[in-house]
């Protein structure tokens, strides 16, 4: 479905700088955004209600939750969470910021997080944090940096990652590093395997030629026990993959994995990821042709 979120007569000041999206289980939807009014802070959370109805999203209604005290700079990934009290989370991982925020679901306005995640220390001084991922049945939230590494969070609900994280996991293939610039980040229950997103070293035309050619998806197994340098199943990437800076990754109940491909302006569909194993340059099964696609959300 397309969200024209441009402003109205009756919604004259909606953002239109749209960056990633979530959708709870009432089909509120939570868009992040980086045009917001205030310098230091543009960031924010556009909250949409009933954003997968058909004609039905409530743009009037719509709300947004930015300001100095929300700390949101260039907010990236958005996960809902449902806590056991009842109340619905929303982390977000900023990149302006280089940390996780998580807001309370009923926030409004300019309000400031109910707490935060820094980065963490991993290689890059100048890294940051780009896509989440939370494990509803493990109570588990998976972060992705943009120098290559995985940060695990376990019991994040009871927690609230107050120690930091649990784990960091650095793919590797063939014992040396398997990834660069981390992106989207999706994890499938069933076999415990995470599929990550890297858009490489070529993240715009101006830093080579194989910009539209350069990303990659990484299969992680046994995701709940990685710890440190791990061994990816499979890396997929090369050109006959159309991945060039694959920005988001979504799992379809069927088993095949989508991919928001920036670079190329293309949403990709592979059948066969999670069987996949050693290095491969593969097509994809499927394509379409999106502009600018950032984001994939299912409905919950």
């Amino acid at each position: 479905m397309f969200l024209d979120v441009r402003p109205t007569a009756a919604a004259p000041s909606l953002p239109i700088g749209l960056s990633y999206v979530a959708v709870d289980g009432r089909g509120t939807g939570y868009v992040t955004v980086d045009d917001g009014p205030y310098e230091a802070a543009p960031g924010g959370i556009l909250i949409v209600p009933n954003l997968l109805e058909p004609g039905g999203a409530d743009l009037e209604g719509s709300v947004v939750i930015t300001g100095p005290a929300t700390n949101l700079v260039d907010p990236k990934d958005i996960v809902t969470i449902a806590t056991p009290a009842g109340e619905t989370w929303l982390a977000v991982a900023d990149f302006g910021s280089a940390a996780v925020h998580v807001f309370d679901g009923a926030a409004r306005g300019d309000a400031a997080p109910l707490f935060s995640l820094p980065r963490g220390i991993t290689s890059g001084a100048e890294a940051s944090v780009w896509g989440l991922h939370y494990d509803v049945g493990r109570d588990r939230l998976f972060v992705s940096t943009t120098d290559g590494f995985i940060l695990v969070y376990d019991a994040f609900v009871d927690r609230r990652g107050a120690a930091g994280p649990d784990r960091f996991i650095e793919p590797t293939l063939a014992g040396a590093p398997a990834s660069a610039n981390l992106h989207g980040i999706s994890h499938h229950a069933d076999s415990d395997t995470l599929i990550v997103t890297d858009v490489g070293t070529q993240t715009t035309p101006e830093h080579g030629p194989d910009f539209a050619r350069n990303g990659a998806l990484l299969v992680i197994a046994d995701a709940g026990a990685a710890d440190g340098p791990t061994p990816v199943r499979a890396r997929i990437a090369g050109h006959a993959t159309l991945l060039g800076n694959p920005l988001d990754v979504l799992l379809g109940a069927d088993g095949s994995v989508y991919v928001a491909e920036g670079a190329n302006q293309l949403v990709l569909r592979f059948a066969a990821v999670l069987a996949s194993v050693g290095a491969i340059d593969m097509p994809p099964d499927g394509a379409i042709g999106v502009a600018a696609p950032e984001s994939l959300v299912t409905p919950p």
